[in-house]
């Protein structure tokens, strides 16, 4: 592959806009919780980010797993496909 950094790149610069957007979150409800119009017991809720929608194969790798054991039981595809076949090999570490 030629580019190899895209990958890499593109990474970093989706889990960067992650944190920004959790930040910006937690900045607009924080007023909510200091003059009590929310209860403390909600900020859990404003708490969830990264695991709720986790970025890369590694992390994915059960739901990934999962939905290609399925495709191949309900005949969508003609053999399970192996985690590894799906991405490139430096990017299953993402």
């Amino acid at each position: 592959m030629r580019y190899l950094w895209v990958t890499l790149d593109l990474f970093t610069a989706f889990l960067e806009a992650k944190q920004i957007a959790s930040d910006q979150t937690a900045s607009l409800v924080a007023p909510l919780f200091e003059t009590d119009s929310l209860m403390l017991e909600a900020r859990d809720e404003f708490e969830f980010d990264l695991y709720l929608y986790p970025y890369g194969a590694k992390a994915n790798r059960h739901l990934l797993e999962t939905i290609t054991r399925f495709s191949f039981e309900q005949g969508l595809i003609p053999r399970q496909i192996g985690f590894e076949e799906i991405f490139y090999a430096p990017s299953l570490e993402l």
